[in-house]
């Protein structure tokens, strides 16, 4: 999200990206709680959470409880080389659903199919690019 944080800026104009580097499943849940808590969290909340480990269906769970009826767009993971992403990605398509205010934005199969997009590491983008661009557009689509 980071590397697409401009991209999000320039369709979204007043977006409060929360976005850090390597962050956890557990403190993004942390992030978006004490955002609620602090009644900060707007109307509309996207997520993009899992590329650095492993996403259960319970954390799944509390994001979308965290949410509290608000429209929840979450991404797919994408990384070719963790062997968790698989993983997560299934349990992002089956908690996140019409019933649940949820929705999955596949980020994943974008990124596969555009691998020009990223550098040498396959995971990260030249922030504000080509790249960047099409995520933004991505999640405007699933908002």
């Amino acid at each position: 999200m980071l590397d697409a944080a401009p991209n999000l800026r320039a369709l979204f104009p007043v977006i409060d990206i929360q976005a850090v580097v390597s962050r956890g499943v557990d403190q993004g849940i942390a992030g978006m709680q004490t955002l609620a808590g602090s009644g900060r969290l707007r109307s509309d909340v996207v997520v993009h959470l899992g590329t650095n480990g492993g996403f259960s269906a319970r954390q799944l769970d509390q994001l979308v409880d965290i949410a509290a009826g608000r429209r929840l767009v979450v991404l797919t993971n994408h990384c070719p080389y963790c062997g968790w992403v698989a993983a997560n990605n299934a349990v992002i398509r089956a908690g996140c659903t019409a019933a649940r205010r949820c929705a999955v934005a596949d980020w994943n199969g974008l990124a596969n199919a555009n691998p020009q997009w990223f550098g040498r590491d396959g995971v990260h983008m030249p922030i504000g690019g080509v790249g960047g661009q099409s995520y933004a557009e991505l999640v405007a689509r699933d908002l």
